[in-house]
């Protein structure tokens, strides 16, 4: 790990093998590596066809590649400073820290060079959520606004992150970026609540910039505080999904009960406009006394005997219907009944509630019914009763 200086470093070793081998394969390397900015075998230039002897003399100088396939930086804060694309998420595949001997490649170990990359994604993730960045700008870093609703003051105001950091924001562990991945994907995929997941992350991101204490860089506290901001967002977002679903069960247990009420109330109503025949039978057994003959009254008895027949029949088809609404009341309402644990105490209590009314609604019905049944038949019982009365034992 020789001293690096002007991005060149330099040695004088005697040769053996092994550095003969890595000086014969240096001179092959494409420029983009780094190449030989002076190389001399014994205080002079080495020539073209020459070959280097086991124990012979050797200096060199060493000019780095700090933007090739293989950059060279004496360390991490010589890669930021060098690398101004970095903050704008731009970030090596492959690279060498010196003063760490660390090759840092695209499946290292090396937490620092994780936590860097996980940086960086985090930048483009956040790139693709904020309301506007300028993609345009000549300045190293992204200047990402965010409007925010400000209820106190019934408008919008903007909230500007600064992507710049150093090289103390790298100790730490890797970011957790699954949450911003789920939700830039699920906005460009326009996901159901996308836009409202993309909200809820940026009024939590706006909280803890402007949170931050006085003097210290917003971008720098962010990532100090990720976890709580992942935290912070998880749970404002199940509140609002809560509320979300109790209103949308709400509202379908709100339909469900209508719906069923409606046919109950149907079955009441035409059952009502088909009974009217009742008290009209009524009235005309008051006229049985002024038949003279036999005759007369048995076919008195026999009409009254048919209309409680189609009375019984009428009533027995709204019974049948009330059955089938019955039915599919009880599966309406067993899904409900599935998840029911899952409900909150509220939701609980309107499904208690319909549920109530509903069963109210339909024994109400079903006694209206036996008792349009029961006066249907005392029609034909009472005209017959009182021909008994008028003609028997004759």
């Amino acid at each position: 790990m020789p001293i690096i200086s002007d991005n060149r470093f330099e040695a004088e070793l005697n040769a053996d093998e092994q550095l003969i081998s890595v000086i014969e394969e240096s001179l092959l390397l494409n420029k983009s590596f780094g190449r030989f900015d002076e190389l001399l075998v014994d205080d002079s230039e080495l020539s073209d066809n020459q070959k280097i002897q086991v124990g012979q003399n050797i200096q060199f100088t060493w000019a780095l590649s700090t933007s090739g396939s293989l950059p060279f930086y004496q360390s991490f804060e010589q890669l930021l400073s060098s690398r101004k694309t970095i903050y704008k998420g731009d970030s090596p595949e492959c690279y060498y820290i010196a003063n760490a001997d660390l090759l840092v490649e695209s499946d290292t170990s090396n937490v620092m060079g994780q936590r860097l990359k996980s940086i960086c994604q985090l930048i483009k993730l956040l790139s693709q959520v904020a309301h506007y960045h300028d993609k345009k700008s000549q300045a190293d870093t992204y200047q990402l606004v965010f409007v925010i609703n400000d209820s106190s003051k019934n408008g919008y105001h903007p909230v500007v992150l600064d992507t710049k950091f150093e090289q103390c924001d790298l100790d730490g562990e890797v970011l957790d970026l699954r949450t911003m991945e789920y939700i830039v994907h699920a906005e460009q995929r326009a996901e159901s609540h996308a836009q409202e997941k993309a909200s809820m992350f940026r009024l939590c991101l706006a909280e803890i910039i402007e949170s931050a204490p006085k003097g210290e860089k917003a971008f720098k506290y962010m990532l100090s505080n990720w976890e709580e901001l992942l935290a912070k967002y998880k749970q404002n977002f199940d509140v609002y999904f809560s509320g979300f679903s109790f209103s949308k069960l709400r509202n379908e247990l709100a339909k469900a009960e209508v719906e069923i009420a409606n046919s109950l109330s149907k079955v009441l109503s035409d059952v009502t406009g088909k009974l009217f025949s009742i008290p009209l039978s009524f009235a005309a057994l008051l006229t049985v006394n002024k038949l003279k003959t036999i005759g007369e009254s048995v076919l008195f008895v026999m009409g009254t005997l048919l209309v409680s027949m189609i009375i019984s029949g009428l009533v027995r088809s709204q019974f049948l219907l009330k059955r089938n609404i019955d039915s599919s009341r009880d599966m309406i309402f067993g899904e409900f009944e599935l998840k029911r644990d899952d409900y909150p105490q509220q939701l609980k209590d309107c499904l208690d509630e319909a549920k109530t009314t509903i069963e109210n609604q339909s024994k109400l019905l079903n006694r209206t019914l036996h008792r349009a049944r029961v006066l249907g038949w005392s029609i034909s019982v009472i005209a017959t009763w009182i021909f008994v009365l008028r003609f028997w034992p004759y």
